[in-house]
């Protein structure tokens, strides 16, 4: 195609036929123009359809992670808060000689769960936000709106999770120190455990570390309620946007 141009340039320069060749000059610019403008349209076309699809797996991958954190929320904290205060309260009363123990497997059982999820929520999964952030791939999110929750959201992990450490106590080292635990027979506890476990509840540490556990359950229960809600409000808009 080109030689073929050339061929007739040369052809009309060496007959001297500047007229002719002027009108012809500027309809070759102006093919060369187009061809430009049409390769940078197909280029933009190409650039916009992969970051579209980048944009979809980003999203996909953000709405796996914040339902794996209601999930989470739920089954580590909600469902199992009422069971840690019972047990909380029963060591307390026992602490203050307000309970007499009955059944001592089952007394120390239940004072052992009021250490669950006492060493935090550290179990988000910010690995997809922390890559879009770090990648600027965060621009990929063509709905503003939506751009927004997800920066709001995360910075609402971060400050919640900074709360809940502001009320970490010792109580689940006072536990672990007290009796072995077996995760293949968890109401396994030795005699020995049981008479120290018993004895040490009746001591002032132990009402100290039983008090603050109180208040670190009922301020994460009370935290991770919003940020279940916002977790639950996000994975719908983005669930929307996808399917639209």
């Amino acid at each position: 195609m080109f030689k073929f141009f050339r061929r007739i340039r040369k052809n009309l320069l060496d007959k001297g036929q500047l007229r002719k060749y002027l009108p012809y000059a500027i309809g070759e610019i102006f093919l060369v123009v187009v061809g430009i403008l049409i390769a940078l349209q197909i280029n933009n076309w190409n650039q916009n359809r992969v970051n579209k699809q980048l944009e979809t797996n980003y999203l996909n991958n953000l709405a796996i992670n914040v339902e794996n954190d209601i999930r989470r929320m739920n089954e580590l904290i909600i469902k199992r808060y009422d069971q840690k205060m019972e047990g909380l309260r029963l060591a307390k009363s026992y602490a203050q000689g307000q309970y007499q123990v009955k059944d001592t497997i089952d007394f120390l059982l239940k004072v052992s769960y009021g250490a669950v999820f006492a060493q935090g929520v550290d179990f988000f999964n910010t690995q997809t936000y922390n890559e879009l952030i770090s990648t600027g791939n965060l621009r990929l999110i063509s709905d503003d709106e939506l751009k927004t929750k997800i920066n709001n959201y995360y910075g609402f992990v971060r400050a919640q999770i900074s709360n809940i450490r502001n009320y970490q106590g010792g109580y689940i080292t006072f536990i672990n120190s007290l009796r072995s635990f077996d995760e293949l027979n968890k109401r396994s506890i030795t005699k020995l455990d049981q008479k120290l476990m018993i004895e040490e509840l009746k001591s002032k540490e132990a009402l100290y570390l039983i008090n603050t556990e109180l208040t670190y359950g009922s301020r994460v229960y009370t935290l991770i309620q919003p940020l279940t809600r916002s977790a639950t409000s996000l994975l719908e808009n983005i669930n929307q946007y996808l399917d639209k």
